[in-house]
């Protein structure tokens, strides 16, 4: 099983808003998690066996979550 999770992301801006969003997958053993980002960082910990869970936070630069989109 392959999942993918994308993201833009940009940190450190003046009037940037963040938003975040979290997500767990069930997966099989041997399963594989590809994360595909422009700028920032990615971190990893190990959890609870048989699941995957995505934190992302994403930072924009713009003065209202409206023009984030």
């Amino acid at each position: 099983m392959l999942m993918s999770v994308s993201a833009c992301v940009a940190f450190d801006m003046p009037d940037a808003v963040e938003r975040t969003m979290s997500r767990t997958f069930t997966v099989r053993p041997n399963s594989q998690l590809r994360v595909n980002i422009r700028g920032g960082s990615i971190s990893t910990q190990t959890g609870e066996p048989g699941s995957i869970r995505v934190d992302l936070i994403e930072r924009v630069h713009a003065k209202s979550e409206q023009q984030m989109d």
